[in-house]
């Protein structure tokens, strides 16, 4: 990577990497951590993952709707646009110039008019990308070469804070916006110094995994696992339980600390710890392994450098962290649990336009049917003159209700310097992993108000954190599965409003079946003419009724 990118004419701002950060350098961090909201100013500005376990599968996984993609084996990398210039952040927290071109979209050339302090004209500033920097082979024996950056989400494009949106959302602004516009550029000719090319990275459904796993083996990268993304979870800086990451066995990796026992000749050992590293120590969740005693192993351990008391180099270990990764929970996820994925597809994307369609069809039928007898039923006309009426108004009013519920505003909470800072010490803890509880509960502010620590936002009094949209929403009452939407305060109305009308519309069908099945026809109202035997009518006398003449016609006089 370090010859590619040479080749590629992308530099280390601070010349080598032994020096001490440039002035440039720090801005460039602190900006990106700006632009994401991030909690510490001179960690990593980047979203990192968790390991996928058993218990995620089920309570995550195939609860919330997520993408998954192929886990490029390449560099992480932060892209940034800013001043007319193009860094990449490392997670190391080394900047790199990179002589690359992003144009504005609709911009063909730097001749625009946006000539704001220190902004080239025409190209981007303040955008920032999260990708991999990869070195592909373009052809089947591997000789020729290119550098690749695969950008797989977008926190701030331009003037716009893409953090609090959706994943799908945040990919189409990187498409249309960068990468789109860059290979515009380059088909009017404009081929600059662009010494390495963008492109967007694939996601695909829970349920195509066998797909990525194949497509992976074809790619001209090599991969290391899969990526699991969150739709709805908002992007967040530092470790993000909700973004999920699984490595086949072979290729999980696992921290561990080596100590050494010295004793006599015959009793020195080396001791396996296994945990996750705190400030300044290990804290230890497995211990135990002994790795070996006396002979060649541990000669070749005395041999590693302890300096700092981690190990540097020891092949013996190879096979004995294998080992701990089968005792160590959490560690994989085993293959016969992928099958699972594909059994339950998500339905996050149809849900809430047959949630439409099937409350608009009981909107038509509520309304249909008083339509269909009313314009039927004469004698009867409160069915016309009433229920119609208002089964009409009833209609549109539902109609709005459900427009409202399905794109309006539901109170969520966005990350944004007010909602983010000031960060709690705890939080910071949290971000930095410098804890040991597994369930962190929110902080307590003051005025009523919360931190969540998943969403990391300070919250007002009476929001509440959505577990299915994984996000917190001012006025939370319930999230209503139906609709895909949480139900707040702002949508309670509309709710109540749809489901009240919903019953009406149940009784309006229920009243106007009842009285078209008991209101009399019209033949059997109208007046039947008496009809004396073999004699004709006589027209000037009273018009008999149709009892009447059924009682006429009954008696039979006995003239004998």
């Amino acid at each position: 990577m370090e010859i590619a990118k040479q080749s590629a004419q992308i530099s280390l701002l601070r010349g080598n990497p032994t020096n001490p950060p440039h002035s440039r350098e720090l801005e460039i961090i602190e900006l990106c951590n700006h632009l994401v909201h991030g909690q510490i100013p001179d960690a990593f500005p980047g979203a990192q993952p968790t390991s996928l376990t058993r218990q995620k599968v089920g309570e995550q996984l195939l609860q919330e709707p997520y993408l998954v993609c192929e886990k490029t084996d390449g560099e992480r990398h932060l892209l940034l646009a800013y001043q007319g210039h193009v860094y990449l952040i490392d997670r190391k927290c080394c900047v790199w110039h990179c002589p690359v071109q992003l144009p504005l979209p609709n911009v063909s050339n730097g001749t625009s008019n946006d000539e704001r302090s220190g902004r080239a004209p025409g190209w981007h500033h303040n955008t920032l990308l999260d990708g991999e920097l990869v070195v592909d082979a373009e052809d089947a024996e591997g000789n020729q070469t290119c550098l690749r950056y695969l950008v797989y989400d977008a926190m701030h494009i331009g003037d716009e804070d893409l953090t609090h949106r959706p994943l799908l959302y945040r990919l189409k602004k990187a498409l249309f916006d960068v990468i789109l516009p860059k290979e515009q550029l380059l088909s009017f000719g404009r081929k600059a110094n662009d010494t390495i090319q963008l492109m967007l990275k694939d996601f695909f459904e829970l349920w195509q995994i066998k797909d990525v796993v194949s497509i992976a083996g074809k790619l001209p990268h090599e991969t290391d696992g899969l990526v699991f993304t969150p739709v709805m979870v908002p992007y967040a800086p530092g470790t993000c339980p909700a973004l999920l990451k699984w490595k086949p066995a072979h290729m999980n990796t696992v921290d561990f600390k080596l100590e050494v026992v010295f004793g006599d000749g015959k009793n020195m050992h080396v001791k396996l710890l296994v945990g996750y590293k705190a400030s300044h120590n290990w804290r230890v969740k497995f211990s135990g392994h002994w790795l070996a005693k006396t002979g060649k192993a541990f000669k070749q351990l005395k041999e590693a450098d302890f300096s700092q008391g981690f190990m540097v180099q020891a092949p013996i270990v190879l096979s004995v962290v294998l080992c701990v990764c089968r005792h160590v929970g959490g560690i994989e996820l085993p293959m016969e649990l992928l099958p699972l994925l594909l059994e339950r597809a998500t339905n996050y994307f149809v849900g809430p336009p047959i949630a439409a369609a099937v409350v608009f069809l009981l909107i038509l039928d509520g309304v249909g049917v008083p339509v269909a007898v009313g314009s039927s039923t004469t004698v009867v006309p409160v069915v016309s003159d009433y229920i119609v009426p208002i089964m009409g108004l009833s209609a549109i009013l539902a109609v709005l209700a459900l427009a409202f519920i399905l794109v309006g505003p539901t109170g969520e909470i966005r990350r944004s310097p007010q909602s983010c800072y000031p960060v709690p010490d705890r939080a910071r803890d949290i971000v930095w992993g410098r804890t040991t509880e597994e369930v962190h509960s929110n902080i307590c502010g003051l005025d009523g108000q919360t931190y969540c620590t998943r969403c990391f936002v300070w919250r007002p009094s009476g929001s509440h954190h959505c577990r299915v949209c994984q996000r917190c929403v001012s006025g939370f009452d319930h999230h209503c599965s139906f609709f895909g939407r949480c139900i707040t305060a702002r949508n309670m109305i509309c709710f109540q409003l749809i489901i009240g009308l919903l019953f009406l519309a149940f009784a309006a069908q229920a009243l106007t079946l009842m009285i078209a099945y008991t209101a009399p026809s019209p033949a059997a109202s109208a007046p039947v003419p008496l009809q004396y035997p073999n004699q004709p009518y006589q027209s000037g006398y009273p018009q008999p009724t149709y009892s009447q003449a059924i009682s006429y016609h009954s008696y039979q006089p006995n003239y004998n």
